[in-house]
């Protein structure tokens, strides 16, 4: 849940720029989010890696990456969040957030294996659900009808 509190200025920031419908979508699919990503856990149901000497433990099921998941979900609905905020900016703004945002996921993932506490398809996994999630939200949100003409 902790990755989510990195968002909170992000929705504060559409918020005050009047992006509020976009900013209530961002901050419901980051909640629901959370939990499917829990709920994926339970229903597979797939043990931890047995390492020798592992550099961490972690309670609960291995797949998908819980941390990985919530990474990239928090990432991906920032990104398509603060978007019409940057969509005018330079080029090189919008690849940096982009870029970064992949370090991020990136490093995560590098993180929870060396760590041996995920498989590496576990983290895999958890880039594509989080992102996934998040993209098909935004997705149903977009093709809603709108009484107001907030930019997409």
């Amino acid at each position: 849940m902790r990755v989510y509190i990195a968002a909170v200025p992000i929705a504060l920031w559409t918020w005050h720029r009047r992006l509020r419908g976009r900013t209530i979508w961002g901050v419901v699919t980051m909640l629901v989010g959370w939990n499917l990503g829990l709920q994926a856990k339970l229903l597979v149901e797939r043990a931890r890696p047995l390492i020798d000497d592992p550099v961490a433990h972690a309670p609960g099921y291995s797949f998908p990456s819980g941390h990985e998941f919530n990474v990239a979900m928090m990432l991906t609905t920032s990104l398509i969040m603060i978007w019409p905020l940057v969509r005018e900016r330079a080029l090189a703004l919008r690849a940096l957030l982009v870029a970064g945002a992949a370090v991020i996921a990136v490093l995560t993932a590098l993180d929870r294996v060396f760590l041996g506490v995920h498989y590496p398809s576990d983290v895999t996994a958890g880039v594509l659900l989080g992102c996934g999630l998040s993209v098909a939200s935004f997705l149903g949100f977009s093709h809603r009808p709108r009484a107001t003409k907030e930019p997409v």
